[in-house]
């Protein structure tokens, strides 16, 4: 009875007929006994020989455009590595790398780069970032709160809690920190129709509008004390001290982190590595 050939015995087959080996010897070296045979064995070789070759370039295809994926994904998580600023934080403001780590193929990193320091300094960076935001959000909270307690005062506390955060930014700089003034307004002559408004006439002279300056003046001196005062507090009080504290945490981790993944991204560190979304890799039938 003939050898029953494989489809690696076929791929021998086409080798053995490439070495220039002759009909005679392939048949007496797998085993065939006939040249019908012989010419059928070799057919379904080439036509296996192709296909493989078919699912090479196709394979080559997929991982140059997963490789592609991951060094898109590499370059925008180094681009993201940007600390907002203290009045840039809002009730939604997200960590900057937020939407990377919740890419799909950012587990996948850790497989093409398993560089442990790197991924050290990530997890510390992503804490300190997210005790940073938190702290950040729940001091404009407390300024705001502050704020409203304040009998008469009426303005929009947003544009009021943005420049006392900006003083704690410079301080976190070094920088003077400058006397504060109340710029919640759009200007004063807004108040001074408010002002006016609150005299109680429609009819406007001079001497209302003498009253209404003046209490303007007086007004505007009480909204300059009263948030130099809660911004003075804020400057002194322990969450602003913690929040400066990690704001220098977190510059030196950036810098590190974005210059690990600049290098990795000239040498091209990852395309040494594969990961189990790889296409080709072998995984587990769930």
């Amino acid at each position: 009875m003939a050898k029953k050939l494989t489809i690696f015995d076929r791929r021998k087959l086409l080798e053995a007929r490439e070495r220039g080996l002759t009909d005679s010897e392939i048949k007496a070296q797998f085993g065939i006994t006939d040249d019908r045979t012989l010419r059928r064995h070799l057919k379904l070789a080439e036509q296996e020989q192709e296909a493989r070759l078919v699912k090479i370039e196709m394979l080559k295809d997929a991982l140059a455009s997963h490789l592609g994926e991951v060094r898109t994904l590499l370059e925008q998580w180094k681009n993201a590595l940007r600390k907002p600023q203290f009045d840039e934080v809002y009730p939604g403001t997200p960590s900057p790398t937020g939407n990377i780590e919740a890419s799909p193929l950012f587990n996948s990193l850790r497989e093409h780069l398993p560089f442990p320091t790197l991924w050290r300094n990530f997890s510390s960076y992503a804490k300190k970032m997210d005790e940073y935001i938190t702290g950040i959000k729940n001091l404009r909270k407390e300024i705001e709160e502050e704020i409203k307690n304040w009998q008469n005062v009426q303005d929009a506390t947003t544009n009021a809690t943005q420049p006392i955060l900006k003083r704690i930014l410079d301080k976190a700089l070094g920088k003077k920190i400058k006397d504060y003034h109340f710029k919640g307004w759009t200007s004063y002559k807004d108040l001074e129709k408010k002002e006016l408004a609150d005299v109680g006439s429609f009819m406007v002279d001079d001497i209302k509008v003498l009253e209404a300056s003046d209490l303007t003046s007086r007004r505007k001196k009480q909204y300059d004390k009263l948030y130099q005062e809660i911004s003075d507090q804020t400057l002194a009080n322990q969450t602003t001290v913690q929040l400066i504290t990690l704001y220098n945490d977190l510059k030196p981790l950036e810098v590190k982190i974005h210059e690990d993944l600049q290098e990795i991204l000239l040498r091209r560190d990852y395309i040494m590595y594969t990961c189990s979304l790889c296409p080709g890799q072998p995984r587990l039938v769930r």
